[in-house]
């Protein structure tokens, strides 16, 4: 299936052709895909896989290589750790079944093959664990160099190809992978090809709302640059298209770490201004993004849909994933944890219904890499300290 594919404004809708561009050059807005969508009764869905299942609302390069193969995830009735906290319909969403382990996987599939599309040989991310693993797992086979910049404090617990560990935030080490990629015209997988990547996160929608048969009512998700609870929205509104049924009513609740929640901070306050917080302060590394690029648009979301915001201590975290592990025995990660509590405090405050359908997304697995002495290299922030890294 070719699909004329555009770049368009998510602030005042002008269009461009594709490009290794994210941001609108007439008003400075973020791009997004614009894709026509798919006509109702035009194809059916009879691939295993998400990327080759859900291709008719994906921008896949119509040539190139292979498409990874990616699992459709379970959506897994958690009847126990519902009953516990009050839900009968209480479903989770195990993104930790990935190659990876996170759901990073299905939007850097995306990147990745964009990059291959626009003729780039090498790639960069910035990242606190996740987006890294995935981005190291998949661009060899796609016959990409991958440069991963990560956080001190965090690179010490990840042990992969392409790894450098950066003295700083993940801003800092995200401003710096732009900086490189303008110097040697490589592609930063979360920023210049981030239209492309983002779209990835709508098949968790596709996928929940064929694997539920119907809606949820509710939608919680943990948010970080806050882009992926956005998609998954998107998916299940293009699912509801697909199916001739009526727009999804379905409440989206974001919830973020404590120590690093612009997100929420702007909902408790009624403001739509974003404040970055400078030196994100948590052990949930995959949500200390302290200046979320979507953050504006995730906000408005939560509150046209009739969600709430919540921000979760890193303690309330490691208690709802470890009742989680318990109950049903998955070992999610702390994010997932972060989206646990929020569900368990939404519950508890019976701003959610007993027999109301309540879908959580577990991002990612968690993951036992012991810390080492470095094995890899630890920069400054700095364009100089990479070159002579490479020299």
């Amino acid at each position: 299936m070719i699909k004329r594919v555009r770049l368009r404004c998510r602030v005042c809708g002008a269009e461009r052709e594709p490009a290794r561009i994210h941001y609108c050059e007439e008003c400075l807005g973020p791009l997004e895909v614009a894709l026509e969508p798919p006509a109702p009764g035009s194809f059916t869905l009879s691939e295993s896989d998400s990327l080759r299942r859900y291709a008719a609302w994906l921008p896949l390069p119509p040539h190139g290589p292979e498409l990874p193969r990616l699992p459709r995830t379970p959506l897994l009735r958690a009847e126990r750790l519902g009953r516990a906290w009050g839900l009968s319909c209480f479903y989770l969403k195990d993104e930790t079944v990935q190659p990876s382990g996170s759901f990073k996987d299905r939007l850097v599939s995306l990147a990745l093959l964009q990059a291959r599309a626009f003729g780039l040989d090498t790639v960069l991310c910035a990242s606190t664990g996740n987006l890294a693993r995935s981005v190291a797992q998949l661009a060899p086979s796609l016959g990409l160099t991958a440069h991963l910049l990560v956080p001190e404090s965090v690179a010490a617990s990840l042990c992969l190809p392409g790894l450098i560990g950066v003295r700083g935030t993940y801003d800092q080490a995200n401003r710096l992978a732009i900086e490189v990629a303008q110097e040697r015209g490589w592609g930063v997988v979360n920023v210049d090809l981030h239209p492309f990547y983002a779209q990835g996160g709508k098949t968790v929608g596709h996928e929940i709302a064929e694997q539920l048969g119907s809606m949820p009512r509710h939608l919680i998700c943990c948010m970080a640059g806050g882009s992926l609870i956005g998609k998954v929205y998107q998916g299940l509104q293009e699912m509801a298209a697909f199916a001739r049924s009526a727009p999804a009513a379905v409440a989206l609740h974001g919830a973020q770490a404590a120590g690093s929640a612009p997100i929420v901070t702007a909902f408790q306050r009624g403001s739509d201004e974003i404040v970055p917080v400078q030196n994100p302060q948590t052990r949930v590394h995959s949500l200390a993004v302290g200046d979320p690029g979507d953050g504006f648009f995730a906000l408005q979301l939560l509150r046209q849909t009739g969600g709430t915001a919540w921000a979760i201590d890193d303690d309330e975290a490691q208690a709802a994933a470890g009742e989680c592990r318990e109950a049903e025995g998955l070992a999610s990660e702390l994010a997932g944890g972060v989206a646990l509590a929020a569900a368990k405090r939404l519950a508890q405050s019976g701003k959610i219904a007993r027999d109301e359908p309540v879908v959580v997304v577990l991002t990612g697995r968690a993951h036992t890499t012991t810390v080492t002495a470095s094995p890899h290299p630890v920069i400054e922030p700095t364009r100089e300290a990479f070159r002579r890294l490479l020299l």
